[in-house]
């Protein structure tokens, strides 16, 4: 998908859902026999950042020298296995 492919460019992005539908509609002058449900922004990172792993929080932090830390949960917490 579009998150995947940019990644593969070195592009940022992000999916958002909590957005100011109308807001976008007339900016992007979108018509109104389309829904907007969703946006993903794209752009070149200013920053790094590294996933950690999920402790307490999920609170993202910063280092003295501007590196971002991001913590995740592992894939085995969220990943439901049937077999």
């Amino acid at each position: 998908n579009i998150l995947l492919g940019a990644v593969k460019y070195g592009i940022g992005s992000c999916w958002m859902a909590n957005i100011k539908v109308r807001k976008i509609k007339s900016l992007l002058e979108v018509p109104d026999k389309y829904q907007v449900k969703h946006v993903i922004s794209l752009g070149y990172p200013d920053e790094e950042s590294f996933m950690e792993p999920y402790e307490d929080s999920y609170k993202y932090w910063k280092n003295p020298d501007g590196t971002m830390h991001v913590p995740k949960r592992d894939l085995d917490d969220i990943i439901f296995k049937i077999f």
